[in-house]
């Protein structure tokens, strides 16, 4: 075991002003472990490789866990049985510290050692808890457009909390990644495009960007602190299916796969898949947490920070703030246990044994095309206590139940006197590719499609009917055929009129009138109209000076050469010029 390593080395007067000096130890890995008979937190060493189980018990369903380099302790919370606890490295000395009702369903945690101070994210209250670590008072911090807050990291140098919010399509909540300060002030929100399923986060301080995976869109992507300048670390790759924990070490990154079932390590620079590791040989890993050993203070590393014994010490990046006064009882968001002392695990020498047969193993289903859900059953398992009595369980979900795209935890608890015996196995079930916010977007994109086609189409028709209504009510021009010859006259003045029957003579000047009215009652518009509608009959052009109807005669040719009267000579009576 190397001694402070990855500790810069200050001069030895400096240690001793320090108010608490980190032990000596090794980099690892913690890890989280929930699967079929292995409920545990391993510990996995950088240095030599070597990977070990804690033999933690009372755990069902271990999600978070975290480290204080302080008191060399783990902290894990438990989904399942609802309890946060902590144990030393070697699984001794194990500990409740809060153990809550049935509306709890807690996620990741976070440790700031400088402050002794624990955070827990609770998806079943849509809230953000932090507590002292010896666990008298503890305070509801970040509240308010959360329903499923899950992944969870403490920046211990600058006192801020960043926190990951989950798609949720009953609830119709926004996924995002949030941050504030540990008092829970200037909240604000650093990623919120383009996201669905960001399970788990980590800060590398040193680059100052945040990491975090999503397990819907399967990618890892960073950004800055202040949400900018994102980029997309890993994508597309066969390791990285469903993932829920994220870490990094060095030049590596790490992170837990669902379809992986261990913890995958690939270099951070290029997303090169390095190792899969599977823990003692046990699929179901959760959380990761890899250990820190920086030995800064804050204004809450000393003596509370200076506020009550029965307050909680909140720091901020310039200070830090005292809250939940008891005896004034003036937070509603505070909550206070006594002083008794905290529950301890039973130890193993005094456990019974409780049996377990036909624990189903996982189960993975993939869905059809438009589908949300599909129904999933399974054979029940059964359990009898060392008496040889069947147990009843406490189970998660039941067969027959409707399951959607993801990775649910099915599982069966068995208690007799005190002793708790655990089935437990994955229905995965694989969607079609979208999110429901994406399905949305098709259906209403097919629906505008189909509408577009539609009025396009009723437009056409109505095109095609309005031409046709035109062409039927247009009025036309009545003509009439004489010998196989049209007549068009205007009227013409001085011209001489014998009674019924008009004819002009070859000696007659002519003056033409441009105004002619037709026998309908219509005006012509202009001469240049008249002139259009040659073949129009002289019965239909009636001299405005002459308001009867005449006929007219048509004369031999050479009646009409003189040229004089300006009429075009076709041996037909045709056109006045």
């Amino acid at each position: 075991m190397n001694v402070l390593k990855n500790i810069i080395v200050l001069p030895a007067i400096f240690f001793f002003t320090i108010p608490h000096l980190i032990p000596a130890q090794d980099p690892f890995l913690a890890v989280t472990i929930a699967h079929l008979k292995v409920h545990d937190v391993a510990i996995f060493d950088f240095e030599t490789g070597a990977a070990r189980n804690m033999s933690l018990r009372e755990l069902v369903d271990p999600v978070g866990v975290a480290f204080d380099p302080v008191e060399s302790k783990v902290y894990f919370s438990d989904r399942n049985t609802r309890i946060l606890g902590r144990a030393n490295l070697n699984g001794s000395d194990q500990e409740v510290l809060l153990r809550f009702g049935n509306k709890t369903v807690l996620e990741h945690i976070a440790l700031n050692h400088r402050s002794r101070l624990l955070f827990w994210a609770d998806a079943g209250r849509g809230a953000i808890f932090v507590s002292n670590l010896q666990f008298t008072v503890f305070k509801k911090l970040i509240e308010g457009g959360l329903v499923k807050p899950r992944g969870l990291v403490a920046d211990s140098e600058d006192s801020y909390l960043y926190w990951s919010e989950w798609f949720h399509q009953e609830v119709a909540n926004n996924a995002k990644i949030e941050r504030a300060t540990m008092t829970g002030k200037n909240r604000e929100v650093i990623v919120e495009r383009d996201i669905v399923w960001p399970n788990g986060i980590t800060l590398d301080k040193a680059a100052g960007r945040l990491f975090w995976c999503d397990a819907f869109l399967d990618r890892i992507e960073s950004v800055n602190l202040d949400g900018s300048n994102r980029t997309v670390v890993i994508e597309k790759s066969p390791y990285l299916q469903h993932s829920y924990s994220i870490a990094l070490y060095g030049e590596f990154i790490f992170w837990t796969d669902a379809r992986q079932s261990g913890v995958v390590k690939a270099e951070r620079s290029n997303g090169t898949v390095i190792d899969v590791t599977t823990l003692a040989g046990q699929p179901g890993i959760n959380g990761l947490s890899v250990s820190s050993f920086d030995q800064g203070t804050n204004a809450c590393s000393r003596d509370n920070g200076g506020c009550f014994s029965t307050q909680l010490c909140l720091p901020e990046p310039s200070g830090r703030n005292c809250f939940c006064l008891q005896s004034r009882d003036d937070d509603s968001s505070c909550f206070y246990q006594s002083e008794e002392p905290l529950h301890p695990i039973t130890p193993p020498g005094e456990r019974q044994v409780i049996t377990i047969r036909d624990c189903p193993g996982d189960t993975t289903i993939t869905l059809q095309a438009q589908m949300e859900s599909v129904t999933v059953t399974w054979v029940e398992p059964v359990a009898t206590g060392p008496d040889g009595s069947t147990l009843e369980a406490d189970q998660s979900h039941t067969p027959g139940e409707y399951f959607r795209d993801g990775s649910t935890r099915v599982i069966y608890v068995f208690k007799f006197n005190g002793e708790t015996a655990i089935c437990s196995f994955d229905v995965i079930v694989k969607g079609t590719g979208t999110t429901p916010e994406e399905n949305a977007e098709l259906d209403i994109r097919t629906i505008l499609i189909w509408v577009g086609i539609g009025v396009i189409f009723l437009l056409f028709v109505l095109v095609i009917v309005c031409v046709s209504v035109c062409i039927v009510c247009s009025p036309r021009d009545k003509t009439f055929r004489r010998d196989g010859n049209l007549v068009a006259m205007e009227t013409v003045e001085n011209a001489p009129i014998d009674g019924d029957i008009n004819t002009l003579t070859s000696q007659v000047s002519l003056s033409v009138d441009l105004q002619f009215r037709k026998q309908n009652g219509q005006r012509a518009n202009t001469k240049k109209n008249a002139k259009k509608k040659k073949g129009t009959s002289p019965d239909d052009l009636v001299g405005m000076a002459n308001a009867g109807f005449h006929t007219y005669e048509e004369l031999p040719p050479s009646r009409y050469t003189d040229y004089k009267t300006n009429f075009e000579d076709s041996g037909r009576f045709n056109t006045m010029r």
